[in-house]
Order: structure tokens, then sequence, then C-alpha cells
């Protein structure tokens, strides 16, 4: 049963490109998306800046300081070398699109997620 429902969410075809415009408009009297248009763009993180809170996020679960020294090693090597790459795409796409992050959210986080919700992820629900 799931492997067919994966298949069938594979060959779904594509939605419009406009699928957000030709949504309804909301309803009249409600203030829900009133101050959209009117949103700057979402800026893209610094990247030095990204890859210091991932080295400080990482301290509470390092199972010792050498495995700290290690994963600080890597995190600063990725900077150095792909991180600064991707950096600049990122950058790139932020110039060429309203919003960078909009599709990846979008497709990533709610479209592509085929699991149920509330029995999967509320605890309280249980």
């Amino acid at each position: 049963m799931a492997s067919l429902l994966n298949q069938q969410i594979r060959h779904r075809p594509p939605r419009p490109a406009n699928w957000k415009a030709a949504a309804p408009q909301s309803l009249p009297g409600t203030i829900t998306f009133k101050a959209q248009t009117t949103l700057p763009p979402l800026p893209v993180p610094d990247l030095q800046s990204t890859l210091f809170r991932l080295k400080e996020s990482l301290k509470p679960i390092a199972w010792s300081e050498s495995e700290y020294a290690s994963v600080v090693r890597k995190i600063d090597d990725f900077g150095q070398t792909k991180g600064s790459e991707l950096q600049k795409r990122l950058l790139s796409r932020a110039t060429e699109t309203k919003n960078w992050l909009e599709k990846w959210w979008d497709d990533g986080c709610f479209l592509s997620y085929r699991e149920p919700v509330r029995v999967l992820s509320s605890l309280f629900s249980l």
C-alpha cells in the first residue's frame, strides 16, 4: 500500500507555476495574508554566523572534546570549500526570485511529506 502511494506521488503531474496566485482570496473582514505584498524579501543568512551557531549547538551533544573538535574541523572545512560556493549560489538565487526559500519550503516541508501528521508528530494524541 505504501509503495503504491509513493508511486502515485512520484508520478503526480507538476503543479502550475502560479498555484498560489490561483488560490482563492481571503474571506472579507479577515487579515490573514493582508501584509503579504508589503513584506520585505527574506534575507539570506550569513554563512559564517550560521556555521558559528551550528558549532555552538553541537557543544552540548558532543560525546567528548575530541569528537567536538573533529566536527568543528569539518564545519570549518565546509565553510572554506563547498560552503562558500553554495553561499554564492544562494545569494544569486535570492536576487533571481522573490523568496529564495519559498519553493524549497513548500515542496520539502508541506507538499512532499505524506505521513499522517497528527498520528506521527503529536504526542498528545496517542
